[in-house]
């Protein structure tokens, strides 16, 4: 294996772990959000978008939302990234896509 496609199959493993980091970082966050938020909506601050935890709603504001959206995107986005190049490292050294394993 040439040392570009060991870079690409370090890139990709590094990919999925700052995924997952922001995953965990979402789950915090929302977990976060639910314990210190009001229940009821305020539009005097803002709070007007509805958080639901398993049935518990409460009223987040719309910079706290951005958070939200942002860790979800760059979650999915370096997820799948890792997921492309780990695809294509794969089929370029000549192991199956899938198992792992030489053809």
């Amino acid at each position: 294996m040439t040392d570009l496609w060991q870079f690409v199959r370090r890139l990709s493993r590094l990919l999925g772990v700052t995924a997952l980091a922001s995953w965990l970082g979402l789950i915090a966050l929302t977990l976060q959000y639910d314990a210190s938020r009001p229940t009821e909506p305020q539009s005097s601050e803002g709070r007007i978008y509805a958080l639901n935890n398993h049935s518990h709603i409460v009223y987040i504001n719309s910079a706290e939302k951005c958070w939200l959206n942002a860790l979800v995107g760059t979650g999915a986005f370096l997820f799948a990234a890792g997921v492309i190049l780990d695809f294509m490292q794969r089929r370029r050294t000549g192991r199956d896509a899938w198992t792992g394993t030489d053809k």
